[in-house]
């Protein structure tokens, strides 16, 4: 190339770039500015304190006196973000009919170290939320404050997904390509019911055929029952639907057995190791930790704070016995988690350990106790 045209190719590169170097300058120092006299660099702010944030539930006077906000409705109700199911209380904005902003419920004892009875009026109960307590009470700073966990705040983001399953959908490629169409309910109900060449990929027995056909399930094992039984329920959460569908209709007007509940699949060992203990494999009763009096506890394989049902209870009952109690815990995990930071100082302990390598960790604490007879 042409050394004159080099440099002109050059000298109009930094002419570019210098000037893009002061529009950006010229840009912040305006956002700086404009942040210093309005409290903000981008969009004026409804409160210079409080900046867009939404209006506060309720307030409390210094006489205990407490006013409910306005344009907004409480209403309680249960999260369905996990299984845990927390009692929580929703704020909806009345002028767009609209969950605005999701909290914990005071009388639920998941979503509350301490909660309310029952019989206390709504007002009592909001009041003691806040930092001047209830009643009569000393100040309680944020002691009975009603929480909510992340998950739970982030379902309303769940209910007004554009990716939310509001139609009946039928899948319409090959399995795996996540190719789908909206079909009406009653196409959806006579498909299932009748069965058919539904994607092209040979016959499909319906409902209809398959508790219809005479003889057992299967020949070779006829202890497996009728035919009925090839018919497989199952759910992943407890959302009700278990007595007034899945029992009601598949287990006693269908008659299939072969019905698998949320509990089957997540969390039975435990839960039948608990039934073995307490004599109950009836119902597979199991107890929950008892923080409160506990001096030492091992966590292994789960992480306080951040696993186990309920874990944000949990969570709560951890922190107040490593504060106020005589509570020291060690973590065995490949992860650093929140229970096990800094925060917690002197009252905790991560015990790395690599993936697979648990069984040797094991046996290294057998064995520290059998040469020390500490056992």
């Amino acid at each position: 190339m042409d050394t004159k045209k080099r440099k002109l190719i050059g000298a109009g590169a930094a002419i570019l770039g210098a000037s893009a170097v002061a529009a950006a300058t010229a840009g912040a120092g305006k956002k700086i500015i404009n942040g210093i006299v309005s409290g903000t660099a981008g969009e004026p702010v409804r409160d210079p304190i409080n900046k867009n944030a939404l209006p506060p539930e309720f307030t409390v006077a210094e006489d205990g006196t407490l006013a409910l906000g306005k344009g907004s409705r409480v209403a309680f109700n249960h999260c369905w973000g996990c299984c845990t199911m927390c009692g929580v209380r929703l704020h909806i904005d009345e002028a767009q009919d609209k969950v605005v902003r999701v909290a914990g419920n005071p009388y639920n004892p998941l979503s509350a170290s301490h909660a309310v009875p029952m019989s206390m009026p709504v007002i009592e109960a909001l009041r003691g939320l806040s930092a001047r307590g209830a009643g009569d009470a000393e100040p309680t700073g944020h002691e009975r404050r009603s929480t909510v966990c992340g998950r739970g705040a982030a379902m309303i983001d769940a209910s007004a997904s554009p990716f939310r399953i509001t139609h009946c959908l039928k899948r319409v490629g090959k399995r795996g390509e996540g190719r789908w169409k909206t079909i009406p309910f009653e196409q959806l109900v006579e498909e299932v019911v009748e069965g058919g060449n539904l994607f092209g990929e040979g016959h499909v027995d319906g409902l209809r055929a398959i508790r219809e056909t005479p003889g057992p399930a299967n020949p070779q094992h006829p202890e497996f029952g009728p035919h009925s039984n090839r018919l497989l329920l199952t759910y992943a959460l407890d959302d009700g639907r278990e007595r007034f569908f899945f029992q009601r209709f598949g287990v006693q007007a269908y008659g299939t057995r072969n019905f698998g509940k949320h509990g089957a699949y997540c969390g039975l060992s435990f839960r039948m190791g608990s039934g073995l203990v307490l004599n109950d494999l009836a119902t597979n009763a199991h107890g929950k930790p008892d923080f409160e009096n506990c001096e030492f506890a091992l966590f292994w394989g789960t992480a306080p704070a951040q696993a186990g049902n309920p874990f944000k209870h949990s969570a709560r009952m951890v922190a107040e016995a490593r504060t106020n109690g005589k509570l020291h815990y060690a973590v065995v995990d490949p992860v650093l988690r929140l229970s096990t930071t800094d925060a917690v100082r002197d009252k905790a302990r991560w015990i790395p350990v690599r993936p697979d390598m648990d069984v040797a960790v094991a046996l290294g604490m057998l064995r520290r106790k059998l040469e020390t007879d500490s056992w």
